[in-house]
């Protein structure tokens, strides 16, 4: 019998799960565990059908398995491994991927990850990152929700307005003041080049990292070629090209 339903649906028959898993056994009727039967049968000739055990992997082991197929900058790489391994990974990788489904545990995590001192920024991003990892879990079949995802418009105005839209006021140096400012600077330190530097800065709005990486023969009088940019990665400086290919 084993055999015949293997070779049917291609899969290992959904019997032998049974005492694997808790969630799938202990139907109250004869009739429910038969309707139960059926409905995973139905899923399988649909190639809708996933192992239950595969869902009960731990959330570390997914992170793993997850972070194996991204294809990012090195940068943005280091700022999604250090919210994975300090904020994500310590909270919750010891949880079954399929036990996430409580939004209020969340919110309730956010809330502690800004009580310990760090910024709502912090706090927002390493939420979104737990909502992108466990968003393509989600589309793997391994948990029905994605409970990490926040819905535009939930939590308190007040501090979206605070730590969002609203933000110091930019303070914005005129024309006499920057050319004061790059005299300074070229004093201060002897060097002509740091004049310019103050200057093309103010005047182009360059990145510090493309003012930092331009090359000579990409500076003229009436033009300015930006192909690089000068950027630190695990503490040694590298060329780049600039962000957003801008």
């Amino acid at each position: 019998m084993v055999d015949h339903l293997r070779d049917r649906f291609g899969v290992e028959p959904v019997c032998r799960v049974l005492n694997l898993c808790p969630s799938t056994y202990g139907r109250e009727t004869k009739q429910a565990a038969l309707n139960w039967g059926n409905d995973q049968e139905a899923q399988i000739r649909r190639d809708g059908w996933h192992d239950p055990r595969e869902r009960a992997a731990l959330l570390a082991d997914w992170v793993e398995l997850w972070w194996a197929g991204q294809d990012i900058e090195p940068t943005t790489e280091l700022k999604y491994r250090y919210l994975i391994d300090h904020h994500i990974l310590p909270a919750f990788g010891s949880r079954p991927v399929n036990t996430f489904t409580s939004p209020e545990e969340i919110v309730a995590w956010e809330k502690r990850t800004r009580g310990r001192g760090f910024s709502h920024r912090t706090a927002s991003d390493a939420r979104s990152m737990l909502g992108t990892i466990l968003g393509d879990a989600k589309d793997r079949g391994l948990l029905p929700v994605n409970i990490a995802e926040k819905r535009k418009g939930r939590g308190r105005k007040r501090a979206r307005r605070a730590h969002g839209a609203r933000g110091p006021e930019k303070a914005w140096a005129t024309p006499l003041q920057v050319l004061l400012l790059a005299e300074r600077c070229g004093l201060l330190s002897g060097r002509e080049d740091d004049f310019v530097l103050v200057v093309l800065t103010a005047y182009t709005g360059m990145r510090w990292g493309e003012v930092m990486g331009l090359q000579r023969p990409f500076c003229r009088l009436d033009h300015v070629q930006v192909d690089w940019q000068l950027r630190e990665y695990s503490g040694r400086l590298e060329m780049a090209p600039p962000k957003d290919d801008s």
